[in-house]
C-alpha cells in the first residue's frame, strides 16, 4: 500500500510539473520580484487603460517586424529552417486577423466575443553598411537548454539573448520584436511584459523552444507569448484555484484553473462557462483558437502606451523577392480526382516536395523532375481537411496552403 501511494503521488507530482511548465512567464515575472498581481494592478490601474480609451482600429493596417534568432542544437538531425519561420509569421497573422480557419470551433456562446485586429507582422530588416539584413539569424550551439542559460551576475538576463555570453544581441525592441528560438528545458517559451523594468531593456522580448516551430503547424505557443508581450495575463488569472482575480479583461469570464489537452464541451468554474479555447489558456494548439475583443483592445492600447515606435516600423519590413530564394509561379490546386501541383516555367533542377497536415505529419513525399511542368496525386490519398505543400530544391524553397474535400 506505501508502494502504491508513493507512486501515485509521484505521478501527480509529475503531472503537476508538467502542466504548470507550459509558459514560463511566471516563473521569469518571480525572478524580476513581481507577481501576476502586480502586474494586474499595473496593466489595469495605470494609463493603458486611463489614457487611451480608443483602439487602432482607424489604421487601415498595422505592420510590425519581427527579428527571429535562431540557435539549432549542433548534430540535431531537425533544425529549425526559413519555412518553419514563415509558417509561423502567418499563423500570426491569422491569428490577430482572427481569420484562422478552425475559429469555427469556438462554442456558439463565446462566438461573437472572438476579436480581430488590424495588426499584422513580417520578418524584420535593417541597413548595414549598406547592406540589407534580413530578420531571421542562424547560429548552432552545443550547450544543451541554451534558451534556459542565464548570466552569472544577473539571473534576469538570458544569454542566448547576448553576444557577449554566446547568444545574439537583440535588434533594437522599439522598432522590432525579437524572438530567440533555443532548447528551454521545462516550458514551451517565455515573454516579458512592457514597462516594468527599463533597465532591462536589451531582454525585451520572446524564447521560444525550437520544437514549438519543427513540430507545430499552428504556431499557438508564440501567439500565446506574444500576448503577454502586449500586457495579457493568463486567462484564469494570477492565482490557481481561487476566482478572487482574473487576467483583468472584461469579456474573458474568471476562471479557477488553467486547461490542458483539447476539453470537449462546456465546463463551469467561478460561476460561468469557461472559455478553455482562448489563446491565454494552455489548451494544445489544436483547441486553442481565439482572443477576444477586449483583449485586442488591450493589445492595442498596450503597443500605444509602451511601444508607440512599433507603429512606424512597416518600413522595415525585408522585401520577399527573387533573392529571397523563393521558387517563383508555384502553385497548387484540385481538380474532381487529384491534386495538381503547378510551376508556370519547367525546372532546371530537382524540386523535392512534402506535404503535411495540420497536426504536423508528413503524409506524403516525392519530386518534380527536371523539366515537368507539374505534378499529379490522386486525391485518393488524403482525407478532407487542410494541407500543407512545401516545395524545396537547394537554397529555394516555397509552401503553399490548400483546403482538399470531397466534390
Amino acid at each position: 500500500m506505501k508502494l502504491l501511494f508513493t507512486l501515485i503521488s509521484l505521478m501527480i507530482l509529475s503531472q503537476c510539473i508538467a502542466q504548470h511548465q507550459t509558459c514560463g512567464f511566471a516563473d521569469d515575472i518571480k525572478k524580476m520580484g513581481l507577481s501576476e498581481s502586480d502586474l494586474l494592478k499595473f496593466c489595469t490601474n495605470s494609463e493603458i487603460d486611463s489614457i487611451y480609451n480608443h483602439n487602432l482600429g482607424y489604421r487601415d493596417e498595422i505592420t510590425i517586424p519581427l527579428v527571429f534568432h535562431v540557435f539549432n542544437f549542433s548534430g540535431d538531425p531537425d533544425k529549425v529552417g526559413i519555412s518553419e519561420i514563415y509558417n509561423q509569421v502567418d499563423k500570426l497573422n491569422e491569428a490577430f486577423a482572427g481569420s484562422n480557419y478552425d475559429l469555427n470551433r469556438v462554442p456558439e456562446e463565446f462566438r461573437h466575443l472572438a476579436g480581430t485586429s488590424n495588426i499584422r507582422f513580417c520578418i524584420g530588416s535593417r541597413n548595414i553598411n549598406g547592406k540589407i539584413e534580413k530578420g531571421i539569424i542562424f547560429k548552432e550551439t552545443e550547450i544543451p537548454n541554451f534558451g534556459d542559460e542565464l548570466l552569472e551576475f544577473d539571473i534576469r538576463r538570458r544569454k542566448i539573448k547576448h553576444s557577449a555570453s554566446g547568444g545574439s544581441d537583440q535588434w533594437d525592441s522599439d522598432k522590432y520584436i525579437n524572438v530567440w528560438v533555443g532548447d528551454l528545458a521545462y516550458v514551451k517559451g517565455t515573454s516579458t511584459f512592457p514597462g516594468i523594468l527599463p533597465e532591462l531593456k536589451d531582454e525585451e522580448g520572446i524564447v521560444l523552444d525550437p520544437d514549438e516551430l519543427k513540430f507545430t503547424i499552428k504556431g499557438k505557443t508564440l501567439i500565446h507569448e506574444l500576448g503577454h508581450y502586449f500586457s495579457l495575463l493568463h486567462i484564469w488569472g494570477n492565482k490557481d484555484n481561487e476566482c478572487e482575480e482574473d487576467d483583468g479583461v472584461g469579456d474573458t469570464p474568471q476562471q479557477v484553473n488553467p486547461y490542458f489537452g483539447c476539453p470537449l464541451g462546456r465546463h463551469f468554474s467561478c460561476g460561468s462557462s469557461d472559455m478553455y479555447m482562448n489563446y491565454m489558456d494552455y489548451t494544445d494548439e489544436n483547441c486553442s483558437l481565439m482572443f477576444t475583443s477586449e483583449q485586442i483592445a488591450r493589445i492595442e492600447k498596450s503597443i500605444l502606451q509602451y511601444r508607440p515606435q512599433l507603429l512606424g516600423s512597416d518600413n522595415l519590413c525585408f522585401s520577399a523577392d527573387t533573392s529571397d530564394n523563393f521558387i517563383q509561379d508555384f502553385d497548387v490546386y484540385q481538380n474532381n480526382d487529384h491534386i495538381v501541383l503547378l510551376t508556370e516555367k519547367p525546372n532546371h533542377k530537382k524540386l523535392n516536395f512534402s506535404v503535411f497536415n495540420m497536426s504536423g505529419k508528413k503524409v506524403y513525399d516525392s519530386v518534380i523532375n527536371p523539366g515537368q511542368n507539374s505534378y499529379h496525386i490522386e486525391k485518393k490519398f488524403f482525407s478532407s481537411g487542410i494541407y500543407i505543400f512545401y516545395l524545396r530544391s537547394d537554397k529555394l524553397y516555397d509552401f503553399r496552403k490548400l483546403a482538399i474535400f470531397d466534390f
